[in-house]
């Protein structure tokens, strides 16, 4: 009878293992195609990124890098076209000089710049864009690590059960064998 049941249990063990093979298997498969889509993905978004700076004005592209902008800020373009047809603020005025290069003056305060005087806003604007980017993505590293540090406190409570269901699977074996000894002994002892 105990051969019997250590075999039903030998059995019933091999079949855990190799379900948990399976299951290891199958999540890794998902993995490296999860990994695949994603690099496919990110892949297509910079060949998409690559055609519209091509599409995009070389002028335009000057004044993006002029106002802080990098080639991969496409996304920040609207700022580029926005300064480009910027008007001149109230009191202020665009001349040429006799070799063709354009300055702006201020009637009220006298002032003249090389620069449009809206560009230090345009400047501004994309710094704090930048910034708050920057800051957004040092926010999600820290949320993914916690989320990692959270993973790694959820397999160490997995493995603590797994290894506290050993023990208790142990006990009960250990139980079992005891009782089919006393079960023997008694037997023997009828006999």
């Amino acid at each position: 009878m105990a051969l019997r049941q250590e075999q039903q249990k030998n059995h019933e063990e091999e079949e855990k293992e190799g379900g948990q093979e399976e299951e290891t298997e199958t999540w890794l498969t998902g993995y490296a195609e999860e990994a695949k889509k994603k690099e496919e993905e990110e892949e297509e978004e910079e060949e998409k990124r690559r055609q519209r700076l091509k599409e995009v004005d070389g002028d335009l592209l000057q004044l993006a890098r002029y106002l802080g902008m990098e080639d991969n800020d496409e996304d920040l373009l609207w700022i580029a076209e926005a300064a480009a047809n910027a008007p001149l603020p109230i009191g202020w005025t665009e001349h040429e000089t006799e070799e063709g290069s354009i300055f702006y003056h201020s009637e009220r305060t006298g002032e003249s710049s090389w620069e449009h005087p809206s560009d230090k806003d345009f400047k501004q604007l994309v710094k704090k864009i930048k910034q708050h980017e920057q800051a957004s993505l040092v926010e999600e590293d820290e949320e993914d690590e916690e989320d990692e540090d959270e993973d790694e406190d959820e397999e160490e409570q997995d493995e603590d059960e797994d290894e506290k269901d050993e023990d208790e699977e142990e006990q009960d074996e250990d139980e079992d064998e005891d009782e089919d000894e006393d079960e023997e002994e008694d037997e023997d002892g009828l006999t």
